[in-house]
């Protein structure tokens, strides 16, 4: 029993021992992510490269693009094309697929699953066959299911080589099998994975390191093992970071791998091709790995989270909207190299279009794209979407509709007939006024020379002497001279002739200077004013003797009217001038037969009878010349200031008889 013991306690020693290696490799394999850094990694294989997933840059590469025998990394293609399938919804991974009876064409010698013409399997089960174990029955199975035979399938995995830049890639059949005419690089198949991996039913499926088949009626249950070695942790080339990859079998230059690890927003493909052995291939990926993340790190250009640019909205409110990159650009830079000069180059639709941007606006709406310059160099391109939104302003609203319907063509010809319209009316205006303004001076013309006439009327009936230009000359003495005795007589003459029926007396007051000429008006104040003249009432000194009240004018004053005429003339004349004329008898006529010869113009804007003439006149003759006399009559301020001229105050024409009002 002791024997046993001390046998087993042993062997535990000695397991445990030999499990050091592995945990101790496990432990550091993380830890290896950030060594210091070196010029270049440590890789055996004959052709490797390692590249961003994302941005596609060339962290690494040795012979990249040199052509050699993929082998079973030719199942690449064949997974990317059920992928894209899968995506178009074109199959689905639920679909049953039943093995045709030439699925096993050219199959011989190859790594197969063991499925049998008519056996019944899943589209996501043959998937997990063909993925990791890499069995080449699964391959032509899926490929003559979605294509209908193997060469139409082997044509499509060609054709989207060409259509990721794969130059010197070509494929003769789905399985990945070694055979002439097919080759690839280990930059071509980086280029195949990189797209592969944006699958994510297919992404899945390689991570998974175990997948159990139920039995079919042809084969028992299934159990299938991922082969990456990468992604188990109890294996002595663990790498925590990895997440993908894919084995490639061994060829006479060495064994293939594919494998895919992330770290610090870092998403590395390491291909390695030739490599010494099974096991050196996944050392060749781990240093890979470690020397990309210790030496490279992303370099953000264009953040989709910064605000870019703001850009006019027509008829919003706001008038405008901020916007921001969909899409990061972002790309893989050494730590030790600084940034350069970025650039940004914006290209909007509604420029491109020539319309501005039109009012409603939402949240994230497509405007236009934004390309990033690094140095000169273009790096990427990013769509511009709105990060604010913008409503439709009611009162931009109305006026654009407004300013459309201004510019319509109708309008445009309304306006300008409008226009034509206003033109002409202001022409005439202009014209109306011009002649009017003709007309007025013209009547004023004619209005001062007829004031001028009555004045020069006027004048020559006060005998007046003229110079030969017919302006007034005037020389009076200093001193006030006595009327005329004939001139005082006649006057006297007039105002005795009074009618009987004035009924009034005058004041005894009220007398005349004596020797003037008003001393004969004050003399003959009508007897129908009711008053009756004082006694003490007498015509001046130097005058004839003044006649009783009914006692006639003297012969000389009524040599013009009829005897009878004149006495009843008077008796029904007011005092008032205006109406002197109103009930005149007939004769009258024969009054104004005595006017001065140019009387018509005098009368011009007069009736003939004279009798409407008088009617609107004032009272007073000395008013109405005041409103009709001419602008100018200067020259009649001239004589007034003369002393001895005749003041208004001083002499009433409107009580005088005779050729003062012809």
């Amino acid at each position: 029993m002791k024997k046993f013991k001390l046998l087993s306690f042993l062997l535990i020693i000695a397991l445990l021992t030999g499990l050091l290696p592995s945990f101790a490799l496990a432990a550091e394999a993380p830890e290896a992510i950030v060594p210091e850094t070196v010029n270049e990694p440590e890789v055996l294989a004959t052709k490797a490269i390692a590249i961003n997933a994302e941005t596609g840059d060339i962290l690494f590469q040795r012979d990249a693009d040199v052509t050699a025998n993929p082998y079973f990394l030719g199942q690449l293609m064949t997974l990317l094309l059920i992928g894209d399938a899968l995506d178009l919804q074109s199959i689905s991974l639920n679909d049953t697929v039943t093995a045709s009876g030439t699925f096993q064409t050219g199959l011989e010698g190859a790594t197969v699953a063991g499925i049998s013409p008519g056996e019944v399997l899943t589209v996501e089960q043959l998937l997990y066959l063909l993925a990791s174990p890499g069995y080449m029955d699964a391959a032509n199975i899926l490929a003559e299911f979605n294509s209908g035979s193997v060469t139409a399938f082997v044509a499509e995995m060609n054709q989207r080589a060409q259509d990721l830049g794969c130059t010197r890639t070509h494929f003769v059949n789905a399985t990945g099998m070694p055979t002439d005419g097919q080759y690839s690089t280990a930059h071509d198949l980086a280029l195949i994975t990189a797209e592969l991996l944006k699958k994510p039913s297919i992404s899945q499926i390689m991570q998974t390191l175990t997948y159990n088949i139920p039995a079919t009626q042809y084969a028992g249950a299934r159990t299938v093992n991922n082969e990456n070695l990468l992604l188990k942790s109890d294996s002595s080339v663990y790498y925590r970071n990895a997440y993908s990859g894919k084995t490639g079998g061994v060829t006479e230059e060495g064994a293939n791998l594919m494998a895919a690890a992330s770290y610090n927003e870092l998403d590395i493909i390491a291909i390695v091709l030739g490599s010494q052995s099974t096991d050196t291939r996944f050392t060749d990926a781990v240093n890979l790995f470690t020397w990309s993340f210790t030496n490279y790190s992303f370099r953000t250009l264009l953040s989709s989270t910064d605000i870019l640019d703001t850009v006019p909205v027509e008829m919003g409110s706001p008038e405008s909207v901020s916007v921001h990159a969909e899409d990061q650009i972002r790309m893989v830079m050494p730590v030790s190299q600084e940034l350069g000069e970025v650039r940004m180059e914006f290209s909007y639709t509604f420029e491109q279009s020539g319309e501005p941007l039109h009012a409603p606006v939402t949240v994230g709406q497509y405007v236009g794209d934004v390309t990033v310059y690094l140095d000169g160099v273009e790096m990427g391109t990013s769509r511009l979407v709105t990060s604010t939104s913008s409503d439709i302003s009611r009162i931009e609203y109305l006026r654009s509709q407004l300013d459309t319907l201004v510019h319509t063509d109708s309008v445009r010809r309304m306006v300008t007939v409008l226009l034509v319209i206003l033109a002409v009316y202001l022409l005439l205006v202009i014209f109306y006024r011009i002649q009017r303004s003709l007309h007025l001076r013209s009547l004023r013309r004619a209005r001062k020379d007829r004031a001028i006439a009555r004045a020069s009327q006027e004048i020559q009936w006060l005998d007046i002497p003229q110079d030969q230009n017919g302006v007034p000359v005037v020389s009076l003495p200093d001193q006030e001279q006595p009327a005329p005795e004939d001139s005082a007589g006649e006057e006297a003459a007039v105002y005795e002739q009074a009618p009987e029926d004035i009924g009034e007396e005058a004041p005894a007051e009220e007398q005349a200077p004596e020797g003037t000429e008003e001393a004969a008006i004050y003399e003959q104040a009508p007897e129908d004013t009711g008053e009756e003249a004082p006694e003490e009432e007498q015509a001046p000194a130097d005058a004839e003797e003044a006649a009783p009240a009914e006692e006639q004018a003297p012969e000389d004053t009524v040599e013009e009217v009829p005897a009878e005429g004149g006495q009843e003339y008077y008796e029904e004349a007011p005092a008032d001038g205006e109406e002197y004329y109103e009930e005149a008898p007939a004769e009258g006529e024969e009054y104004y037969e005595d006017a001065p010869a140019d009387s018509e113009e005098y009368y011009e804007e007069a009736p003939a009878d004279g009798e409407e003439y008088y009617e609107e006149a004032p009272a007073d003759g000395e008013e109405y010349y005041d409103d009709n006399a001419p602008e100018d009559d200067s020259y009649l301020d001239e004589l007034e200031d003369q002393e001895g001229f005749f003041d208004e105050d001083d002499i009433d024409l409107d009580g005088l008889d005779g050729p003062y009002h012809k």
